[in-house]
């Protein structure tokens, strides 16, 4: 039978236990780990591991300004944490109502302004992370990585800054999609616009001004019908009014034509008529002019 093979791959459903800063590559989880970052809430301060900028707060919370400088001018992470405990005026209400997202902020600082230190993190995929801290039982789980194998779960700790890493985890790769989400939009309205500027002198080759389109349509139709220009009516000289006595035929020849166009198209009216109807118009009004 050929040999068993032995099993390389990690479960992927195994927690991720770190507690030394020396151990690779988790040890940046520990507070202690240092590290420099800046927080914009104190742009003259950089601090140096994660768990001087949660003492740093804790002092701040209670109002400890002598406590707060000690804090900043030790580069211990012990010492800080010792100072941390000096803190006069200390709740425990109030701090516990404020420590998780001050530790939370602090982590989001840390790995966002590391590359490395990002990868690493997001390189845990959705594996459980775990501070196996012997001694604490609030941030850790009060066992060794070992010791913890060995009990059930439900005896572990708070596992708070397991948590903590966990919730930045999954901010930052949120914040990694959106950014994503953000350029693939911004491309794509990019080559909208690319599309639309290179079709534009097409559409308006092709296209003619609609408003410029009807007014050529009112122009020249109306109701769909070819307008037709009013030939000039000829209307008659003064002269040609007054001088009955003068050429008749010509002047009853204008009325004549006139009176054409007037008449109804269904009577049926002789030029032999209507010249005697006006021959006998003009004597009336030769007439009444010579009495006159």
């Amino acid at each position: 039978m050929p040999p068993k093979q032995k099993e390389t791959a990690k479960d992927s459903s195994e927690p991720i236990y770190f507690y030394i800063t020396k151990e690779k590559p988790h040890g940046i989880f520990s507070q202690f780990y240092e590290c420099t970052f800046t927080d914009p809430k104190y742009p003259d301060i950089e601090f140096k591991c994660a768990e001087q900028y949660m003492m740093y707060n804790k002092a701040q919370t209670f109002n400890s300004p002598d406590i707060a400088a000690q804090i900043l001018a030790t580069t211990a992470s012990k010492a800080q944490k010792a100072l941390g405990r000096r803190i006069k005026g200390f709740s425990d209400a109030i701090w516990v109502a404020v420590k998780f997202g001050i530790v939370e902020r602090g982590n989001l600082l840390k790995f966002e302004q590391d590359e490395d230190f990002k990868k690493v993190l997001l390189a845990t995929g959705d594996r459980l992370l775990v501070e196996a801290a012997s001694d604490d039982k609030i941030w850790g789980i009060g066992y060794t990585a070992a010791g913890a194998k060995k009990v059930s779960r439900e005896k572990w700790g708070q596992n708070l800054l397991g948590k903590v890493l966990m919730s930045v985890r999954e901010r930052i790769r949120a914040k990694e999609a959106g950014e994503d989400e953000d350029e693939e939009a911004e491309e794509s309205a990019e080559e909208v616009s690319d599309d639309e500027i290179d079709e534009q002198p097409k559409s308006v080759a092709a296209t003619p001004d609609s408003s410029t389109e009807k007014k050529r349509k009112h122009d020249s139709t109306t109701d769909g019908e070819t307008e037709k220009p009013s030939k000039p009516t000829k209307v008659p000289s003064k002269k040609a009014r007054s001088n009955t006595s003068g050429d008749v035929n010509k002047g009853l020849h204008q009325i004549l034509n006139r009176t054409k166009g007037e008449h109804d198209e269904h009577e049926e009216t002789t030029e032999d008529d209507l010249l005697e109807m006006f021959t006998k118009k003009a004597v009336e009004d030769s007439m009444i002019n010579g009495s006159g």
